[in-house]
Order: C-alpha cells, then structure tokens, then sequence
C-alpha cells in the first residue's frame, strides 16, 4: 500500500508547520493514493524520545481524520492540527483524510 505514496513527489505544502526541531525529527509529506488523503512519513533519528510533536496541516489537506499506518490508532485533529509523541527511532505514517 505504501509504495505508490513513496514513489510519488514530495508535497511539502500540505503541511504548515511541525513544532519539533528538525533534526532531530524529519518528515516527508506526500500525496496519497486518491486525492483527499495525505501521507506524512515522519522519522525521530535519535534515541532520545520526543512529546507533544504538533504538525499543523495547511488549509488544501484534507482534515478530517488521521490514521497512523499499521499501528491501529488514530488521533484526533484540532484546529487543522494533530499532536503525537515518538519513541527514539521512531517511525510513524500518518494518513489524513
């Protein structure tokens, strides 16, 4: 499921702002397999754990859910802005519709 999202160009516009610095979080945003999903692949490259990371979606990507790929869970969306924590390397897909 995710290689089509992987090969396709980056979107980096869908997202406005991420509050962690990076490094040591980096993101990669991209379209998803249809047009009302956006893919956010985010990466912690250290070991240390980072809380309360907000990424704070633009107004052309969808809002209305977020799911976090192969992990079971979704977060909630708040003023155009979701808020989740990482684990050292931690890896975490997000798929907002």
């Amino acid at each position: 499921m995710l290689k089509p999202m992987l090969i396709s160009p980056a979107l980096p516009a869908l997202v406005a702002a991420v509050s962690a610095p990076t490094p040591p979080l980096a993101y990669l945003v991209k379209a998803g397999t249809n047009p009302s999903e956006t893919v956010i692949f985010a990466s912690n490259f250290t070991d240390a754990p980072i809380g309360n990371v907000t990424f704070r979606l633009s107004l052309s990507s969808p809002q209305s859910t977020v799911s976090v790929y192969g992990e079971n869970r979704a977060l909630p969306i708040s003023n155009g802005s979701f808020t989740d924590n990482f684990n050292g390397y931690d890896v975490h897909v997000y798929i907002v519709q």
